[in-house]
């Protein structure tokens, strides 16, 4: 570790999921960094999507926050990736490691790219924090290509713990100014230009895990009832 920060490995080969897990093992925030990529590496392909990322496509990430999922995409695939990031602390770790790209230090309202420029946008635990969940989908639909599709991870409040007390729940926190449901999230999908493919709930079930909450989060999963969600999105057509 370095000045409290995270030295990548940075080598001719691809790292595996393993290599990069280890590096960031090495400074105090690994544990929510490794947690957070092997999170969302699992919920892309739970949606069949992580390969597709690491072919010849564009990607945008909105909200990379420490950048671990698009450096490891820029490491080991063979797109462009590119990323927004509004925090400076969070753009200035990531900002010089992405070789087949570039994070932008920049409001989601200011982002500014081509129009249908993209095939992937990813946005991971961002949209319950926008002031307008709108605008992402508007500026999504407006900067993929037709058929271009959107991968969103949230909570979601349809579940029996946010039933119990809202006030109670894990992901009924301050900073959250939304919370969706997969009705209320996929009906603003819809209403911005796009067909839900592929909706997965999963989690609810805090930590430490055990065997009786391994069983509760798969039932939970089962049967939709998880308090995180994955949404997979494809755009119609130009409005």
């Amino acid at each position: 570790m370095t000045g409290g920060k995270v030295t990548w490995v940075i080598s001719q080969i691809p790292p595996s999921e393993d290599i990069l897990t280890k590096e960031l093992q090495k400074t105090r925030e690994a544990s929510k960094l490794e947690f957070s990529l092997a999170n969302t590496l699992k919920n892309l392909r739970e949606v069949s999507v992580l390969d597709s990322l690491l072919d010849e496509i564009k990607y945008l990430e909105v909200g990379t926050g420490f950048g671990s999922l698009i450096y490891y995409l820029s490491e080991c695939g063979n797109g462009q990736y590119f990323g927004i990031e509004p925090d400076k602390i969070r753009y200035n770790f990531i900002k010089n490691k992405i070789k087949k790209g570039f994070v932008s230090n920049i409001l989601l309202e200011d982002a500014s790219f081509e129009k249908k420029f993209f095939d992937y946008v990813v946005a991971s635990e961002v949209i319950e924090h926008l002031k307008d969940p709108s605008l992402l989908l508007r500026k999504s639909n407006e900067w993929l290509k037709v058929n271009g599709k959107i991968f969103i991870d949230c909570p979601n409040v349809d579940n029996p713990f946010a039933r119990k007390n809202i006030y109670t729940w894990r992901n009924a926190i301050p900073s959250h100014r939304w919370l969706f449901s997969v009705k209320s999230l996929s009906s603003l999908l819809q209403q911005n230009n796009f067909e839900v493919e592929k909706v997965i709930t999963y989690g609810g079930f805090p930590t430490p895990r055990n065997i009786f909450t391994g069983v509760g989060n798969k039932l939970l999963k089962l049967f939709g009832q998880g308090d995180m969600m994955i949404v997979l999105a494809r755009k119609k057509g130009d409005i």
